[in-house]
């Protein structure tokens, strides 16, 4: 009896691709890497979006655990003034609750009182009505008023003394010779030393006196200094 050959068989042999294979190939390398790239795009996205919903959650649980801590928070809290409170001259604040919260002195501008503008108008126009409000070119000058000049005072001096009725020739008037109220004065001014009669005479009974020699000391034959002698 007759046996039947095989006419195929696989074997792992090398196999060289066609161009066209080539070809394709490269475009579905290319597609492999885009789709690579979108995957890692999103998984840093949700990545980031985990990692924010992360961070955001840290915070809340952090701050949390600081108020439960701390039992209070700071916070702009509107606050009503009480002047002159709980002395005067300083200001208290008070919160929603009425808590006395701060207490501070006033300044210089809160220390003074504000007026109603309706009274400051009526007291301007008041004082403004007093005045004369006429243009200085519609004015008519007043006449001059001679006025006389006081009378000199009338001073007793004493012997020895001359008196003084005039001030000086030019128009400085010395504070000497004008009181308190302004009006001239007159003044003692006392008469000066009269000197010797006969200056010569004088001179020489001076020059006499000085050359007269000392007189000798007692006690001793001759001086201790012979150069005075």
């Amino acid at each position: 009896m007759a046996t039947t050959r095989a006419t195929k068989e696989t074997l792992y042999l090398r196999r060289d691709f066609t161009a066209d294979e080539r070809l394709e190939m490269g475009r579905d390398l290319a597609q492999g890497h885009n789709r690579l790239a979108a995957i890692d795009d999103e998984e840093k996205s949700m990545k980031a979006t985990v990692k924010e919903k992360r961070t955001g959650v840290e915070l809340t649980i952090g701050s949390l655990s600081r108020k439960l801590n701390d039992g209070y928070e700071m916070a702009n809290v509107s606050c009503t003034l009480h002047w002159d409170s709980p002395n005067v001259g300083e200001v208290t604040y008070r919160d929603p609750l009425g808590n006395v919260v701060r207490t501070r002195a006033m300044n210089i501008d809160e220390r003074q009182d504000e007026l109603p503008f309706e009274e400051s108008a009526a007291n301007i126009n008041a004082f403004l009505g007093g005045l004369d409000t006429t243009p200085d070119a519609e004015k008519v000058p007043d006449e001059p008023v001679a006025i006389d000049p006081p009378a000199p005072e009338v001073v007793v001096l004493p012997a020895g003394t001359v008196t003084v009725t005039e001030p000086p020739d030019d128009d400085f008037i010395p504070e000497e010779y004008i009181d308190e109220k302004g009006n001239m004065v007159t003044l003692q001014v006392p008469k000066p030393k009269s000197g010797p009669k006969e200056p010569q005479k004088f001179h020489e009974q001076q020059q006499a006196k000085e050359s007269k020699p000392q007189r000798k000391p007692k006690g001793f034959d001759k001086p201790t200094n012979e150069t005075a002698w």
